[in-house]
């Protein structure tokens, strides 16, 4: 083929497939989306039966004899357990708990409920029932049965068990957080609940104050000792020098600084202390405020629950009985002489103990911040301002 030859190509169009009829497309359509339903359902399902799965309910465990005259009780109201429940539950993602209450049921057993907001608003009533159970000196809870809008989570709620129990064993003590294990430590006993060696303590402390007085670093001395020879533990004399001399720098509840300098602006803020002039001098520097008196044992010449404190505090602040409030934490230190006495109380019962005997208090309260409160309000109610 020369240059001026060419050839010619005709170009011819695909031919266009033919149109699936209608009905076909609409037919495909459905079976996918039957699939997708088919899909969902098994999926639901297959979650309904994993939760029934484990959800089984737990065995009721053995409980111990009831105490013999040298153990040591614990009491723990349903308030204690509420409060526990309800700040576990949210610290495991359930922020949307509410309405939590907690009832005695048949035995030694507790009841829990509430409602929990789901999802887009959903709110669905849980149960749980729990026993009560104390294991090497320990109050622990065991699950026994739990549903969330009557489907049983027994087994799911059960995960969280250990972390629940560990929230029981929180420190309530105004002792420096892990001191007398410490000491455990340094002299190789770590297998020894230090939990249970300073309820003992406690104990003996409260009794040997009763007796006449002797400066606080005494009784500070002599009970770490008391304790640690009734668990036949070793501690050397300066384990229990640096006891006794700690308390002037041991630290008080994050709220307390804060709510004593709101309460001034109403009222005179008094201490009654078991301690002496030389250590509350420390403790005033640690708290960081300057209170409007203090009243020690030094110079009532007894502890509380002595009425001596008591009565040298009204002589001081020139007040009738029924112009005296009298706030604390510990229930036999400081509501029993209180009520006593004729005062309006207020117990700042910060982890919901079960009151020690038969006395009731005036006020409760779970933390001074809520102390500010009662008395805001009740200022507001006479003042109006």
């Amino acid at each position: 083929m020369d240059a001026q030859s060419h050839a010619t190509i005709k170009l011819t169009p695909e031919p266009t497939p033919p149109q699936q009829p209608r009905a076909r497309r609409i037919l495909r359509f459905l079976m996918a989306l039957l699939a997708l339903l088919l899909g969902l359902v098994l999926g639901v399902t297959g979650v309904m039966i994993y939760l029934l799965a484990i959800s089984g309910g737990n065995s009721v465990l053995a409980t111990p004899l009831p105490p013999q005259t040298n153990d040591i009780s614990a009491q723990v109201g349903p308030l204690y357990i509420t409060r526990l429940v309800e700040k576990n539950l949210k610290a495991a993602g359930m922020n949307g708990v509410s309405n939590v209450n907690v009832t005695l049921a048949t035995g030694d057993q507790l009841t829990i409920e509430g409602d929990d907001r789901l999802f887009l608003g959903v709110t669905r009533h849980f149960t749980i029932a729990v026993q009560p159970v104390v294991q090497d000196c320990q109050l622990k809870m065991h699950i026994l049965h739990a549903d969330l809008g009557g489907i049983p989570i027994t087994g799911f709620v059960s995960n969280f068990e250990d972390q629940f129990n560990q929230q029981l064993q929180s420190d309530s003590s105004s002792l420096p957080k892990g001191f007398f294990s410490q000491i455990l430590v340094a002299h190789n006993f770590t297998n020894i609940n230090a939990h249970a060696l300073q309820a003992y303590w406690e104990e003996i402390q409260f009794q040997y104050i009763q007796q006449p007085y002797v400066p606080y670093r005494q009784v500070l001395r002599d009970t770490m000792k008391l304790a640690f020879d009734h668990f036949h533990l070793p501690y050397s004399e300066a384990d229990s020098e640096t006891f006794a001399s700690s308390m002037g720098h041991w630290q008080p509840f994050p709220d307390t600084r804060d709510a004593i300098l709101e309460l001034q602006k109403f009222l005179k803020v008094v201490l009654i202390t078991n301690s002496d002039d030389e250590i509350i001098t420390e403790t005033e520097r640690t708290i960081g405020v300057k209170f409007d008196d203090i009243i020690t044992a030094e110079q009532a010449g007894a502890y509380k629950p002595s009425h001596k404190g008591f009565l040298l505090a009204q002589e001081r602040l020139g007040l009738d009985v029924s112009e005296i409030w009298h706030a604390g934490f510990g229930f036999k230190y400081d509501i029993v002489p209180a009520t006593e006495l004729g005062y309006t109380t207020v117990w700042i019962n910060r982890q919901g103990h079960a009151r020690p005997v038969d006395v009731k208090e005036t006020f409760l309260v779970g933390d001074m911040q809520t102390l500010v409160y009662l008395i805001k309000g009740i200022a507001y109610d006479k003042t109006g301002t």
